[in-house]
C-alpha cells in the first residue's frame, strides 16, 4: 500500500521515493495471496485493518510503474490515489500523481509536485522536495474518474 501524500509534503526527494518503492514491493507480494480477492494479475482487492483496499499496478514500457489505489476506510472516507514511479537512474527521479479524498463534505484533491530551490552553498545543484498542491474541484473530479476507470478495468468478483 502506498503512503498518503500528506506524508510526502515538504519531504526531501529520496524518502518518498523509497517509501513508494517499498509500497510497490508490498503490493506485489500481496498479489495472489489468500487474502487477495482479485484474480487478475497485478490487481489487489483485500480487507486491511484500515478498510477495503483495491489497487492496480501498471508496468510501463519505460520500466516505470503506476500504482492506482483506492482505500475505502472504515470511517466512510474513500481515498483514491495515482502515483507514477519512474525507474531509478542517475539519481532519484521525481514522482508524480494525485490523491483524492471523498467524504461527506465532498472531494478534496492533492497533486504531487516537486519544488526545486537553490542556495549559495549548494554549488549549483538544486535541492528538491515534494509539495502537495490543492486541485480545483473539476480537476479532482476528472482525476478521480481516470483512476476509477482503471480500477474498474480489473474487477474483483
Amino acid at each position: 500500500m502506498i503512503a498518503s501524500f500528506t506524508s510526502f509534503h515538504h519531504a526531501n526527494i529520496s524518502q518518498p521515493y523509497e517509501a513508494a518503492q517499498q509500497g510497490l514491493r508490498t503490493l506485489k507480494q500481496l498479489d495472489g495471496t489468500p487474502g487477495d480477492k482479485n484474480p487478475n494479475p497485478n490487481a489487489i482487492s483485500m480487507t486491511t485493518s484500515q478498510g477495503q483496499l483495491d489497487a492496480v499496478i501498471l508496468s510501463n514500457p519505460d520500466d516505470s510503474s503506476s500504482i492506482i489505489q483506492r482505500l475505502s476506510k472504515k470511517s466512510g472516507e474513500v481515498v483514491t490515489s495515482w502515483l507514477d514511479i519512474p525507474k531509478a537512474g542517475n539519481g532519484i527521479p521525481n514522482m508524480t500523481g494525485f490523491e483524492i479524498s471523498q467524504s461527506l463534505i465532498g472531494l478534496h484533491g492533492l497533486a504531487l509536485s516537486v519544488k526545486e530551490s537553490w542556495n549559495a552553498s549548494s554549488m549549483g545543484i538544486p535541492s528538491r522536495s515534494y509539495e502537495n498542491l490543492l486541485m480545483a474541484s473539476n480537476e479532482s473530479q476528472n482525476a478521480l474518474m481516470r483512476a476509477e476507470a482503471v480500477l474498474a478495468s480489473f474487477p474483483a468478483p
